[in-house]
Protein backbone atom coordinates (compact mmCIF):
# COMPACT_ATOMS: atom_id res chain seq x y z
CA UNK A 1 0.00 0.00 0.00
CA UNK A 2 1.29 3.45 -0.90
CA UNK A 3 0.88 6.87 0.68
CA UNK A 4 -1.47 7.75 -2.19
CA UNK A 5 -3.59 4.67 -1.38
CA UNK A 6 -3.76 5.73 2.26
CA UNK A 7 -4.64 9.30 1.27
CA UNK A 8 -7.56 7.93 -0.75
CA UNK A 9 -8.77 5.98 2.27
CA UNK A 10 -8.47 9.04 4.52
CA UNK A 11 -10.44 11.10 1.96
CA UNK A 12 -13.21 8.48 1.94
CA UNK A 13 -13.28 8.52 5.76
CA UNK A 14 -13.65 12.31 5.69
CA UNK A 15 -16.38 12.01 3.06
CA UNK A 16 -18.28 9.48 5.15
CA UNK A 17 -17.81 11.52 8.34
CA UNK A 18 -19.65 14.56 6.95
CA UNK A 19 -23.00 13.21 8.16
CA UNK A 20 -21.61 12.90 11.70
CA UNK A 21 -19.72 16.22 11.76
CA UNK A 22 -22.11 18.70 10.17
CA UNK A 23 -25.55 19.56 11.46
CA UNK A 24 -26.57 20.76 7.98
CA UNK A 25 -27.21 17.62 5.89
CA UNK A 26 -26.52 19.64 2.73
CA UNK A 27 -22.95 20.39 3.76
CA UNK A 28 -20.85 18.32 1.38
CA UNK A 29 -17.48 19.92 2.10
CA UNK A 30 -15.14 16.93 2.44
CA UNK A 31 -12.04 19.12 2.85
CA UNK A 32 -13.63 20.91 5.80
CA UNK A 33 -14.61 17.56 7.34
CA UNK A 34 -11.02 16.37 6.93
CA UNK A 35 -9.78 19.50 8.70
CA UNK A 36 -12.18 18.92 11.59
CA UNK A 37 -11.07 15.28 11.87
CA UNK A 38 -7.42 16.38 11.92
CA UNK A 39 -8.17 18.92 14.64
CA UNK A 40 -9.92 16.27 16.72
CA UNK A 41 -7.10 13.76 16.10
CA UNK A 42 -4.64 16.39 17.35
CA UNK A 43 -6.80 16.85 20.46
CA UNK A 44 -7.01 20.58 19.63
CA UNK A 45 -3.35 20.95 20.64
CA UNK A 46 -1.76 23.97 18.94
CA UNK A 47 1.65 22.42 18.26
CA UNK A 48 0.20 19.27 16.73
CA UNK A 49 -2.22 21.27 14.57
CA UNK A 50 0.66 23.51 13.45
CA UNK A 51 2.73 20.46 12.48
CA UNK A 52 -0.15 19.01 10.44
CA UNK A 53 -0.81 22.28 8.62
CA UNK A 54 2.88 22.87 7.89
CA UNK A 55 3.36 19.29 6.66
CA UNK A 56 0.48 19.75 4.22
CA UNK A 57 1.90 23.02 2.91
CA UNK A 58 5.38 21.57 2.56
CA UNK A 59 4.13 18.47 0.76
CA UNK A 60 2.19 20.69 -1.67
CA UNK A 61 5.31 22.85 -2.25
CA UNK A 62 3.58 25.98 -0.93
CA UNK A 63 6.85 27.29 0.49
CA UNK A 64 5.90 30.96 0.84
CA UNK A 65 2.61 30.08 2.52
CA UNK A 66 4.50 27.64 4.77
CA UNK A 67 6.74 30.45 6.00
CA UNK A 68 3.83 32.86 6.49
CA UNK A 69 1.75 30.35 8.45
CA UNK A 70 4.75 29.31 10.53
CA UNK A 71 5.42 32.95 11.39
CA UNK A 72 1.78 33.46 12.39
CA UNK A 73 1.87 30.42 14.69
CA UNK A 74 5.15 31.61 16.18
CA UNK A 75 3.77 35.12 16.78
CA UNK A 76 6.26 36.73 14.38
CA UNK A 77 3.51 37.92 12.06
CA UNK A 78 -0.06 39.07 12.56
CA UNK A 79 -2.92 37.76 10.47
CA UNK A 80 -3.80 40.24 7.71
CA UNK A 81 -7.45 41.22 7.57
Amino acid sequence: MTADDLAGIVWEIAKTSRKYIFTDPNNKNTAEALGILCSKACKWEKTAIKEVILAMLEDANFHTTYEEVSDIFDGKKKVEQ
